[in-house]
């Protein structure tokens, strides 16, 4: 990303669903499955945006099928893409008890960054049991009401995190963790003690620099925003 004329501002969203996203998928209502990819990947090119999130609820499937598309379709492209992993938590503190959504973002020039991703799926509890009594990782999620009726917690997360990095690793060096301050996001209901405390632990659990770290002003990404710049520092950093 660096430019010979200095700092330059470039668009981020790091917040795009892509066609075959496992939730609320409105790309393939009027197209096929592969022209809604093949057009998406054309928008993706022609849109002043440098870099993205291309996300997904408990899954990378449409991350990875995307990727492979337009590396195909536009090998000389200068667009950066992560890999955003979006999970719906039990906590709830908004006034319209929404669930509150955690996004995982990934660093993609990582060292066998699709396998971690993979791994990370696969070490993913979720809060549903088997007939057995057998917790259902994310990876067993398969139709769009297992998606839709997903849900997981931090302690689930951060022992994922452990299982695929470790419990010393740098984790701003594999990824960043966010949520939205508004909608599904971590802003209280007024008035309600409780809720404002599940609120603050949410923004101290939030991972920006190492494991044992806090981060105590949380990074929030509203729709239509880009990056902010703290943001840009460590993605910038991944794609050097």
């Amino acid at each position: 990303m660096n430019d010979p004329r200095g700092s330059l501002w470039r668009k981020w969203d790091l917040h795009v669903h892509a066609p075959g996203t496992k939730k609320n998928n409105q790309y393939e209502k009027s197209m096929s499955a592969d022209a809604a990819l093949d057009l998406y990947c054309d928008k993706i090119e022609q849109s002043d945006v440098t870099a993205f999130g291309i996300t997904d609820y408990f899954s990378v499937d449409s991350y990875l099928a995307f990727i492979e598309h337009f590396r195909e379709k536009y090998p000389k492209s200068k667009k950066v893409f992560f890999p955003n992993i979006e999970l719906c938590t039990n906590d709830v503190v908004n006034k319209a008890s929404e669930e509150v959504n955690l996004h995982i973002i990934f660093n993609s020039s990582a060292d066998d960054c699709d396998a971690k991703l993979k791994s990370f799926l696969q070490h993913l509890d979720t809060n549903r049991t088997s007939s057995g009594g057998k917790r259902i990782n994310a990876c067993d999620l398969k139709t769009v009401r297992d998606f839709e009726g997903a849900t997981t917690t931090r302690e689930f997360i951060r022992k994922a995190f452990d299982e695929v990095f470790g419990t010393s690793a740098e984790l701003s060096e594999h990824l960043l963790v966010f949520t939205a301050a508004n909608n599904d996001g971590i802003r209280a209901e007024r008035g309600k003690y409780r809720k404002a405390l599940i609120s603050d632990e949410l923004d101290n659990w939030t991972v920006l620099s190492s494991p044992n770290a806090s981060c105590s002003d949380l990074l929030r990404i509203q729709p239509g925003i880009g990056a902010p710049v703290l943001v840009q520092d460590f993605l910038q950093f991944w794609v050097q």
